[in-house]
């Protein structure tokens, strides 16, 4: 990790993921990634990592009738729901029946006005006070009809006010339950648009994965050819070194033969000088012995050259011989019996000649 990388913490990465991250830090962090690859491959693992914390958490579960659900909770708790069969409702059906008797008594009440009796008046009666009587009568019965009706249309007033206070409230809490409503259509909405920002970062980190695992996957074939190469490489290493220990041992031992060759030349060198001197010695003895015989030549050839032309022809032969056979034929025959065959002939004097002619060529 360099001193640019440095300067960028995991804050700062989380940040530009939530895209909550200052414009210069972001124009920063995105130039930066534009050549490092290991941060890179820092925010890959910080949006893995955010990824799998989103979904290990546990994904809120609406039903479907939220509403229904809410309503209902909400009626319950205010005690506004009035269900059928309930001391309410028989409190309102015995209201009803006592204000629909109360009403057919008033009106047959009122239609007794017409009475008559069954038995006619006589005149002895006095029909003012029967019908002062009657129509007091009637008044008592009006008056307690009255204030039945007085209390019954208190007890309706009551009703009503309760009435009017309750739908009031179911009011407030229709409002209530339309703010809760839209406060949680608002949620669900924000939470859909959460689901799709994380499906949609999920999309772009499974592109990014797939990317990275294509990479992955071309890093991975150039490793196996170049492990492969490497193979290759350390056997003919192998082979080399094999061959190298090979070449090393034949060098040594042409090392040792070398050496061996050295001391056996030097050896021969030392054979060698001594056949040299040798050699001089037998060189220095073969010039003497041809100086001597080169002495004994010319003595031989001067006594034998009886004319004294420098040649020896058949008349020096001849000559010799007469002068060997006038002086001492006998020791002359033995120096001029050459092949030593006890007497001396033409082989003896063509040997002569032919001793002449090779010193001549010399």
């Amino acid at each position: 990790m360099g001193r640019k990388c440095e300067q960028f913490t995991d804050a700062d990465f989380i940040a530009y993921i939530q895209g909550n991250c200052a414009p210069e830090k972001k124009e920063a962090l995105e130039a930066h990634l534009k050549d490092c690859f290991s941060c890179n491959v820092r925010m890959e693992g910080l949006k893995k990592g955010g990824k799998a914390m989103m979904e290990s958490l546990p994904a809120p579960k609406v039903p479907s009738d939220v509403e229904t659900q809410i309503e209902k909770a909400v009626m319950k708790r205010f005690g506004r729901a009035v269900p059928f069969f309930s001391t309410p409702f028989w409190i309102g059906m015995a209201i009803g029946i006592l204000l629909f008797l109360i009403i057919g008594f008033v009106v047959v009440s009122l239609r007794g006005l017409d009475w008559k009796p069954e038995k006619p008046i006589t005149q002895t009666q006095q029909p003012s006070n029967l019908l002062t009587n009657q129509t007091s009568v009637q008044q008592e019965e009006m008056k307690k009809i009255l204030e039945r009706l007085k209390s019954t249309e208190e007890a309706l007033e009551k009703e009503r006010g309760t009435r009017i206070e309750r739908e009031t409230e179911i009011e407030k809490l229709n409002n209530l339950l339309e703010t809760t409503k839209g406060d949680l259509e608002s949620v669900l909405k924000a939470h859909k648009d959460e689901v799709e920002k994380f499906s949609n970062e999920k999309q772009e980190l499974s592109e990014t994965i797939k990317r990275l695992q294509a990479d992955s996957d071309a890093v991975k074939g150039e490793k196996d050819s170049l492990v492969a190469k490497l193979s290759e490489t350390e056997a003919l290493m192998r082979v080399l070194a094999e061959k190298l220990t090979e070449e090393q041992a034949t060098t040594l031992e042409l090392k040792k033969q070398i050496e061996d060759l050295k001391r056996e030349n030097n050896k021969q060198a030392d054979e060698l000088k001594g056949l040299s001197r040798q050699l001089s010695d037998l060189r220095s003895m073969l010039r003497t012995i041809s100086d001597d015989r080169l002495a004994l030549e010319r003595q031989y050839c001067a006594a034998l050259d009886v004319d004294g032309d420098g040649t020896l022809t058949v008349g020096d032969v001849d000559a010799l011989l007469r002068k060997v056979a006038a002086d001492d034929e006998i020791r002359y025959n033995k120096a001029l019996d050459l092949n030593n065959d006890g007497r001396i002939d033409v082989a003896d004097a063509l040997r002569v000649m032919r001793f002449l002619q090779e010193r001549k060529n010399r």
